[in-house]
């Protein structure tokens, strides 16, 4: 079991390395268009601010964006169990619904824990071409936690947003290694 090898072990570019290929082996199969995306993030949002009237807009949006993150993990929980796989982070990788050219990026692993750098992400690049970089501040604080929720709550996160720390790179620390949970 993966998940097991990753609470024990953390990640090794090794393991990393066939995850990755078992990923490429997918051919996208389990990706979503980032149009496709937006599409869903657009109507949840949109249904949610029509419902309610009067509410602090703010949270509306930040609690769309939270069941947008939701369900995105559920999903993709879905497919990997279907697969008859665990909810580790490598299936998460492999089996979730992102289509590569959303972003570039750098691995790096450190302590079994699992960093990936962010640069040139389409979500907040085409919002800063257009003035609206702070429009995605919501979603890039919540929607990745939302996600490993909906996936896998034992998976911990940690988001340093591009915005925040004036690089012009965001970085999501994956931790694995600890103590087995059920999910």
């Amino acid at each position: 079991m993966s998940i097991k090898r990753e609470y024990e072990k953390g990640f090794t570019w090794p393991y990393f390395i066939v995850g990755a290929i078992m990923q490429f082996l997918t051919f996208n199969r389990y990706t979503t268009p980032s149009y496709g995306l937006g599409g869903r993030l657009f109507s949840i949002t949109a249904e949610k601010l029509t419902k309610s009237p009067g509410e602090n807009s703010d949270k509306i949006l930040i609690d769309a964006v939270n069941e947008f993150g939701m369900k995105r993990g559920q999903e993709t929980a879905q497919t990997v169990l279907q697969k008859g796989k665990d909810l580790s982070l490598r299936n998460m990788l492999v089996y979730n619904d992102l289509a590569d050219n959303n972003f570039k990026t750098s691995i790096s692993i450190k302590d079994g824990d699992l960093i990936i750098k962010v640069k040139k992400c389409n979500f907040y690049h085409y919002a800063k071409d257009w003035g609206y970089e702070s429009g995605t501040h919501p979603y890039c604080e919540c929607e990745d936690g939302a996600f490993l929720k909906g996936y896998n709550p034992s998976i911990k996160i940690d988001v340093e947003p591009c915005y925040k720390t004036g690089k012009d790179y965001c970085l999501i620390h994956y931790r694995v290694k600890g103590e087995i949970k059920e999910v």
